[in-house]
């Protein structure tokens, strides 16, 4: 699945597998590896495929089948905008019972 996943990204993103390797300082023979299937890569570089391609490591796995997961770190949030997400959730669980959404 991996394979698969990296090379639709880069597909998507329309490089090369040389273009891919000059932007993570990565081989062209180490992505060919990836996509063909004859090479994993280690835990610090399905990180920075991930980061580049800005997906979960998750998605490049085939651990989720979309990459449309979002994923929001409290502690990146200020008190206002947890109070305002807060207000907001509140008012939609409203809404779906009253809805029976």
């Amino acid at each position: 699945m991996f394979a698969s996943r990296l090379k639709e990204c880069r597909i998507k993103k329309q490089l090369t597998m040389k273009e891919l390797g000059q932007a993570l300082n990565m081989a062209q023979s180490t992505i060919s590896g990836y996509e063909n299937g004859t090479r994993k890569p280690d835990l610090d570089n399905l990180a920075r495929l991930a980061d580049y391609f800005n997906v979960s490591t998750d998605y490049l796995v085939g651990r989720l089948d979309s990459n449309d997961s979002f994923i929001l770190h409290s502690d990146q949030l200020t008190s206002d905008e947890k109070l305002f997400l807060a207000d907001c959730l509140q008012l939609y669980r409203k809404h779906c019972a009253t809805n029976k959404v």
